[in-house]
């Protein structure tokens, strides 16, 4: 059986079925309208799985006397998708909630272009393509991961916006994010200034860049992932943060930590004195500081672990 193949039963399937989810990953396809013209009868769809990723499955589903489901693996090589363009007909999905076309993370994926999108898209995932812009996106979606691509600015997001992925990308400036916006991660890119967050962000992840100073955080953000930047100091963090992973930077300081705070990594820095975090150690939270020259406390009063770091602040009196 060629892999159309099984992906002409998977649809005939679902036309069966109407669960609703249909996964062709990993089924050899290039051209949607000419390998299976058949998917754009299932206005049904909801989600549309057609990224080459580890999750993709081929199942040939029979029906049992009991109305229950049997699944059998077919016997065909996995290829995977060379998707380049969106075809027209993909508009004809109005029911469709879910499009993930993401290519594979290691040769990458076709993809050039955002186009004929439906109209109630609400979640899409894009990754490792071609994709140079953020335009032509449906107005009404919640979530967009278009991580590794060829983007350079980001601009034109739908309003309404929850979650926005684009880390490794070639973004150098964070701007033109919606107001509602409540998780952004842009790790892996040029980025060197924060700036411009809406004040509705929770999530910040934005690992690997180049930011150097902690500044212009949003009040109300609970997680903050900024590992292997430029930073020297640890500063202006705001007053409901729960989680802080500021690994591989270069700090030496750190200033007022709120007592919010939940989860603490610092590994792989220039701290030498832990004083700044002694109360967090008496309220048991996680907190993780290899790879430091830490003098205060002395290195084996910390072997010792976090009793003996707690006993040491409080005979030392350290205010």
């Amino acid at each position: 059986m060629s892999n159309i193949s099984v992906a002409l039963k998977l649809i005939a399937n679902e036309k069966r079925r109407k669960t609703g989810k249909l996964n062709l990953g990993h089924c050899g396809l290039a051209n949607l309208s000419k390998d299976i013209p058949t998917l754009f009868e299932l206005e049904w769809l909801e989600e549309l799985i057609l990224t080459n990723g580890p999750t993709s499955e081929y199942f040939d589903y029979e029906e049992g006397a009991d109305n229950s489901l049997r699944y059998s693996s077919f016997d065909v090589k996995m290829i995977p998708n060379k998707i380049d363009k969106l075809p027209s007909e993909l508009t004809r999905l109005v029911h469709l909630k879910k499009l993930s076309i993401s290519g594979d993370w290691n040769t990458g994926g076709n993809l050039q272009k955002l186009e004929y999108l439906p109209d109630g898209l609400e979640v899409l995932e894009a990754d490792y393509n071609k994709i140079p812009d953020l335009n032509a996106l449906p107005s009404g979606l919640k979530s967009l991961s278009i991580k590794f691509n060829q983007i350079k600015k980001i601009e034109s997001l739908p309003m309404g916006l929850q979650t926005l992925s684009v880390g490794g990308n070639k973004i150098k400036k964070l701007e033109n994010l919606p107001d509602t916006l409540r998780e952004l991660n842009a790790g892996y890119g040029k980025i060197r200034t924060l700036q411009n967050l809406p004040d509705s962000l929770l999530e910040l992840y934005l690992f690997d860049n180049d930011i150097e100073r902690i500044e212009n955080l949003p009040i109300g953000l609970e997680k903050l992932d900024l590992c292997s930047n430029k930073i020297r100091s640890i500063e202006n963090l705001p007053s409901k943060l729960e989680s802080l992973k500021i690994l591989n930077n270069r700090i030496r300081e750190i200033g007022v930590i709120p007592i919010s705070l939940k989860y603490i990594n610092v590994d792989g820095n220039l701290i030498e004195d832990l004083t700044p975090l002694k109360d967090f150690f008496s309220l048991y939270i996680s907190i993780s500081f290899d790879d430091n020259p830490i003098k205060i406390p002395p290195m084996n009063i910390v072997e010792e672990g976090n009793e003996a770091i707690i006993d040491f602040f409080k005979k030392a009196n350290i205010k």
